[in-house]
This record gives structure tokens, C-alpha cells and sequence, in this order.
């Protein structure tokens, strides 16, 4: 499924003049990221190339993108065939639910104003 933060980070990217790849390892790229969603892929970290940046809630639920990186319009042409969109109208949770990691990362619940629509 697509991916909001690598679709970010493209664009940011592209914004700069870069060319961008989603999992093209046929040439070595002069940055790469990885996402890692979710805890229990925090394993795989091993298996990204030496230098690559990885971030993501299963690494680190304190870490964030830059704010020009967050407030980006996403990149949508990494995924081609996806015809929906994707976004927060509010961060954080009510709920406690045990297994949730929204309330850690996100707090308590508050608006979220897209800067793009």
C-alpha cells in the first residue's frame, strides 16, 4: 500500500530538482530512505543499504519529517494505478485502545489543516 511519508519525501525531492525511485536498486542512489510502519518490521532495517535514512513509527514514535517535507503535497506518481488520496483531518486519539500507538506518537486529538488542498 502506498506509503504518505516516502510519497512526502518525493516530492520534497523533485521540488529540488532530484530524480526519484521507489525501489530501484539497479543504480546506487545518492540518498535513500525506508519506512518502516510498523514495530514488527523494525527487523528488516538490516536489509537496507549502508547510509539509507529509516524512519517511520516502528523505529521511532518521537521522530517527525521536516515540516517542509510534512507539509507537502504527496507524490502519488510513485504508485502508479492509485486513483484515491490520502490524508489527516486531525491527529492524535480519544481512545486507549492497549495495542494503538496513536495516542504515544500523536497525542491527544487536535485539528489538521492540509496546506495543499
Amino acid at each position: 500500500s502506498p506509503n504518505l511519508a516516502l510519497m512526502k519525501l518525493s516530492a520534497y525531492h523533485k521540488a529540488k530538482g532530484d530524480q526519484v525511485f521507489l525501489n530501484f536498486p539497479l543504480n546506487r542512489p545518492d540518498i535513500t530512505y525506508a519506512s518502516c510502519v510498523f514495530t514488527w518490521n523494525a527487523k528488516r532495517r538490516a536489509t537496507v543499504p549502508h547510509g539509507a535514512t529509516v524512519g517511520g513509527s516502528g523505529i521511532d514514535l518521537k521522530a517527525e519529517l521536516l515540516p517542509e517535507v510534512e507539509h507537502i503535497m504527496p507524490d502519488y506518481s510513485l504508485y502508479p494505478g492509485i486513483d484515491s488520496s490520502m490524508g489527516f483531518t486531525s491527529r492524535g486519539c480519544i481512545r486507549k485502545c492497549p495495542w494503538c500507538i496513536v495516542p504515544e506518537k500523536e497525542g491527544q486529538i487536535k485539528p489538521w489543516s492540509f496546506h495543499w488542498v
